[in-house]
Protein backbone atom coordinates (compact mmCIF):
# COMPACT_ATOMS: atom_id res chain seq x y z
CA UNK A 1 0.00 0.00 0.00
CA UNK A 2 1.53 3.29 -1.10
CA UNK A 3 1.91 6.12 1.35
CA UNK A 4 1.09 9.64 0.28
CA UNK A 5 4.06 11.76 -0.70
CA UNK A 6 2.42 15.09 0.06
CA UNK A 7 0.43 15.50 3.23
CA UNK A 8 -1.80 18.52 3.65
CA UNK A 9 -5.38 19.42 4.40
CA UNK A 10 -7.14 21.11 1.51
CA UNK A 11 -3.99 21.71 -0.50
CA UNK A 12 -3.73 18.15 -1.80
CA UNK A 13 -7.38 18.09 -2.81
CA UNK A 14 -7.04 21.43 -4.58
CA UNK A 15 -3.93 20.21 -6.39
CA UNK A 16 -5.78 17.14 -7.59
CA UNK A 17 -8.65 19.29 -8.84
CA UNK A 18 -6.32 21.52 -10.82
CA UNK A 19 -4.51 18.53 -12.28
CA UNK A 20 -7.83 16.92 -13.24
CA UNK A 21 -8.94 20.12 -14.92
CA UNK A 22 -5.76 20.14 -16.95
CA UNK A 23 -6.25 16.56 -18.09
CA UNK A 24 -9.85 17.22 -19.09
CA UNK A 25 -8.96 20.32 -21.11
CA UNK A 26 -9.00 18.93 -24.65
CA UNK A 27 -6.85 21.77 -25.95
CA UNK A 28 -4.23 21.56 -23.20
CA UNK A 29 -0.71 20.82 -24.39
CA UNK A 30 -1.89 20.35 -27.97
CA UNK A 31 -2.48 16.64 -27.46
CA UNK A 32 -6.25 16.65 -27.89
CA UNK A 33 -6.02 14.25 -30.84
CA UNK A 34 -4.51 11.51 -28.69
CA UNK A 35 -7.02 8.92 -27.56
CA UNK A 36 -4.53 6.69 -25.80
CA UNK A 37 -5.09 7.61 -22.16
CA UNK A 38 -2.17 5.56 -20.90
CA UNK A 39 -0.19 6.61 -17.84
CA UNK A 40 2.69 7.68 -20.07
CA UNK A 41 0.52 9.91 -22.23
CA UNK A 42 -1.02 11.51 -19.16
CA UNK A 43 2.45 12.24 -17.84
CA UNK A 44 3.44 13.93 -21.08
CA UNK A 45 0.70 16.49 -20.54
CA UNK A 46 2.13 17.36 -17.13
CA UNK A 47 5.65 17.55 -18.53
CA UNK A 48 4.50 19.80 -21.36
CA UNK A 49 3.03 22.28 -18.90
CA UNK A 50 6.25 22.28 -16.87
CA UNK A 51 8.31 22.90 -20.00
CA UNK A 52 6.44 26.19 -20.36
CA UNK A 53 6.75 27.16 -16.69
CA UNK A 54 9.83 25.38 -15.27
CA UNK A 55 9.64 27.17 -11.91
CA UNK A 56 6.03 26.13 -11.25
CA UNK A 57 6.75 24.23 -8.04
CA UNK A 58 3.33 22.67 -7.67
CA UNK A 59 3.61 21.28 -11.18
CA UNK A 60 6.81 19.48 -10.20
CA UNK A 61 5.15 18.00 -7.13
CA UNK A 62 2.14 16.86 -9.15
CA UNK A 63 4.47 15.22 -11.68
CA UNK A 64 6.39 13.39 -8.93
CA UNK A 65 3.20 12.27 -7.21
CA UNK A 66 1.71 11.12 -10.54
CA UNK A 67 4.80 9.04 -11.39
CA UNK A 68 4.83 7.49 -7.93
CA UNK A 69 1.15 6.53 -8.03
CA UNK A 70 1.35 5.19 -11.60
CA UNK A 71 4.48 3.16 -10.77
CA UNK A 72 6.55 4.91 -13.45
CA UNK A 73 9.85 4.42 -11.67
CA UNK A 74 12.32 5.74 -14.25
CA UNK A 75 10.05 8.68 -15.00
CA UNK A 76 9.89 9.32 -11.25
CA UNK A 77 13.66 9.59 -11.02
CA UNK A 78 13.67 11.97 -13.99
CA UNK A 79 11.02 14.11 -12.27
CA UNK A 80 13.09 14.26 -9.06
CA UNK A 81 16.19 15.26 -11.02
CA UNK A 82 14.25 18.07 -12.66
CA UNK A 83 12.95 19.28 -9.29
CA UNK A 84 16.50 19.47 -7.89
CA UNK A 85 17.82 21.21 -11.00
CA UNK A 86 15.08 23.84 -10.96
CA UNK A 87 15.38 24.46 -7.21
CA UNK A 88 19.18 24.72 -7.61
CA UNK A 89 19.96 24.00 -3.94
CA UNK A 90 17.08 26.06 -2.54
CA UNK A 91 14.24 24.23 -0.82
CA UNK A 92 16.58 21.63 0.68
CA UNK A 93 13.99 20.35 3.16
CA UNK A 94 11.36 19.89 0.45
CA UNK A 95 13.83 18.11 -1.83
CA UNK A 96 14.88 15.68 0.88
CA UNK A 97 11.26 15.03 1.82
CA UNK A 98 10.37 14.16 -1.76
CA UNK A 99 13.38 11.86 -2.13
CA UNK A 100 12.56 10.12 1.16
CA UNK A 101 8.95 9.63 0.12
CA UNK A 102 10.00 8.09 -3.20
CA UNK A 103 12.68 5.73 -1.90
CA UNK A 104 10.53 2.64 -2.32
CA UNK A 105 10.56 3.20 -6.11
CA UNK A 106 14.19 4.26 -6.53
CA UNK A 107 17.35 2.22 -6.80
CA UNK A 108 20.12 2.66 -4.24
CA UNK A 109 22.29 4.26 -6.92
CA UNK A 110 19.58 6.78 -7.75
CA UNK A 111 19.01 7.64 -4.10
CA UNK A 112 22.72 8.14 -3.51
CA UNK A 113 23.03 10.34 -6.61
CA UNK A 114 20.18 12.60 -5.53
CA UNK A 115 21.40 12.88 -1.95
CA UNK A 116 24.99 13.50 -3.07
CA UNK A 117 23.74 16.36 -5.21
CA UNK A 118 21.99 17.93 -2.23
CA UNK A 119 25.03 17.44 0.00
CA UNK A 120 27.40 19.12 -2.46
CA UNK A 121 28.30 22.73 -1.69
CA UNK A 122 28.19 24.06 -5.22
CA UNK A 123 24.99 25.21 -6.91
CA UNK A 124 24.23 24.03 -10.41
CA UNK A 125 26.16 20.81 -9.82
CA UNK A 126 26.75 19.37 -13.33
CA UNK A 127 27.44 15.89 -11.95
CA UNK A 128 23.85 14.93 -11.19
CA UNK A 129 23.16 11.80 -13.27
CA UNK A 130 20.02 12.06 -15.35
CA UNK A 131 17.99 9.78 -17.58
CA UNK A 132 15.96 10.37 -20.72
CA UNK A 133 12.96 11.50 -18.68
CA UNK A 134 14.82 14.49 -17.19
CA UNK A 135 13.66 17.40 -19.35
CA UNK A 136 15.73 20.14 -17.69
CA UNK A 137 19.10 18.35 -17.67
CA UNK A 138 20.36 20.29 -20.72
CA UNK A 139 22.30 17.33 -22.06
CA UNK A 140 24.42 16.70 -18.97
CA UNK A 141 25.92 13.25 -18.74
CA UNK A 142 26.20 11.24 -15.58
CA UNK A 143 29.52 10.81 -13.83
CA UNK A 144 29.63 7.20 -14.99
CA UNK A 145 32.33 6.58 -17.56
CA UNK A 146 31.09 6.39 -21.14
CA UNK A 147 31.38 2.76 -22.20
CA UNK A 148 31.12 0.80 -25.38
CA UNK A 149 28.29 -1.69 -25.79
CA UNK A 150 30.32 -4.85 -25.85
CA UNK A 151 29.32 -7.64 -28.16
CA UNK A 152 26.77 -5.60 -30.09
CA UNK A 153 26.85 -5.78 -33.86
CA UNK A 154 24.33 -3.41 -35.39
CA UNK A 155 24.05 -5.65 -38.39
CA UNK A 156 23.02 -8.64 -36.30
CA UNK A 157 20.95 -7.09 -33.52
CA UNK A 158 17.68 -5.25 -33.49
CA UNK A 159 18.43 -1.49 -33.61
CA UNK A 160 15.76 -0.74 -31.01
CA UNK A 161 17.47 -3.05 -28.50
CA UNK A 162 20.88 -1.59 -29.33
CA UNK A 163 19.57 1.95 -28.87
CA UNK A 164 18.03 1.07 -25.51
CA UNK A 165 21.35 -0.39 -24.39
CA UNK A 166 23.01 2.94 -25.16
CA UNK A 167 20.25 4.80 -23.31
CA UNK A 168 20.87 2.68 -20.22
CA UNK A 169 24.44 4.02 -20.02
CA UNK A 170 23.38 7.62 -20.86
CA UNK A 171 24.91 7.55 -24.36
CA UNK A 172 21.97 9.38 -25.86
CA UNK A 173 23.74 10.68 -28.98
CA UNK A 174 24.69 7.13 -29.95
CA UNK A 175 21.13 5.95 -29.34
CA UNK A 176 19.74 8.75 -31.49
CA UNK A 177 22.12 7.91 -34.34
CA UNK A 178 21.16 4.22 -34.24
CA UNK A 179 17.44 5.05 -34.29
CA UNK A 180 17.75 7.64 -37.06
CA UNK A 181 19.58 5.17 -39.30
CA UNK A 182 17.08 2.43 -38.51
CA UNK A 183 14.08 4.63 -39.31
CA UNK A 184 15.55 5.61 -42.67
CA UNK A 185 15.78 1.91 -43.46
CA UNK A 186 12.57 0.75 -41.75
CA UNK A 187 10.22 3.76 -41.62
CA UNK A 188 7.21 1.51 -41.08
CA UNK A 189 8.39 0.48 -37.56
CA UNK A 190 6.40 2.76 -35.27
CA UNK A 191 8.29 1.69 -32.14
CA UNK A 192 11.47 3.17 -33.63
CA UNK A 193 9.70 6.48 -34.14
CA UNK A 194 8.36 6.43 -30.58
CA UNK A 195 11.81 5.83 -29.08
CA UNK A 196 13.51 8.47 -31.21
CA UNK A 197 10.85 11.09 -30.51
CA UNK A 198 11.15 10.38 -26.81
CA UNK A 199 14.88 11.13 -27.01
CA UNK A 200 14.33 14.29 -29.04
CA UNK A 201 11.82 15.43 -26.43
CA UNK A 202 14.04 14.67 -23.44
CA UNK A 203 17.14 16.30 -24.97
CA UNK A 204 15.19 19.12 -26.67
CA UNK A 205 17.53 18.82 -29.63
CA UNK A 206 15.79 21.00 -32.21
CA UNK A 207 18.67 20.72 -34.68
CA UNK A 208 18.63 16.92 -34.87
CA UNK A 209 14.85 16.83 -34.92
CA UNK A 210 14.68 19.32 -37.81
CA UNK A 211 17.35 17.51 -39.79
CA UNK A 212 15.65 14.13 -39.42
CA UNK A 213 12.20 15.59 -40.07
CA UNK A 214 13.50 17.12 -43.29
CA UNK A 215 15.23 13.92 -44.40
CA UNK A 216 12.10 11.85 -43.89
CA UNK A 217 9.95 14.43 -45.63
CA UNK A 218 12.33 14.49 -48.60
CA UNK A 219 11.84 10.74 -48.96
CA UNK A 220 8.06 11.32 -48.84
CA UNK A 221 7.74 9.04 -45.85
CA UNK A 222 4.38 9.30 -44.10
CA UNK A 223 5.19 10.26 -40.52
CA UNK A 224 3.21 9.28 -37.42
CA UNK A 225 1.23 12.26 -35.98
CA UNK A 226 3.58 12.39 -32.98
CA UNK A 227 6.18 14.09 -35.20
CA UNK A 228 3.90 17.09 -35.67
CA UNK A 229 3.04 17.09 -31.97
CA UNK A 230 6.70 17.17 -31.00
CA UNK A 231 7.39 19.89 -33.54
CA UNK A 232 4.79 22.03 -31.78
CA UNK A 233 6.23 21.06 -28.39
CA UNK A 234 9.70 22.23 -29.47
CA UNK A 235 8.26 25.51 -30.72
CA UNK A 236 9.28 24.93 -34.33
CA UNK A 237 7.44 26.49 -37.21
CA UNK A 238 7.37 25.19 -40.73
CA UNK A 239 10.39 23.05 -41.45
CA UNK A 240 11.62 23.08 -45.00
Amino acid sequence: MHKLLIKSDDQTENSASRALGFFLDKDAAGFYEWHDWSAEKGLERLVFRLSKTPKYLQGHLERIYYCFQKQLDEQLYGALVDLLLVLNKSGDALSRRMIAGCKSRLTETQIQSLEKHLDSKHSGNPLLPFNRYSVFANGMLSTSAIVQIAGKDDQEHDPLSVARDYIEVSQLDEAITILEQAIMEQPERLELHDELLSLYRSTRDKSKFSRMYGALSDKQIILPPEWEQLKAFLGLGLIA
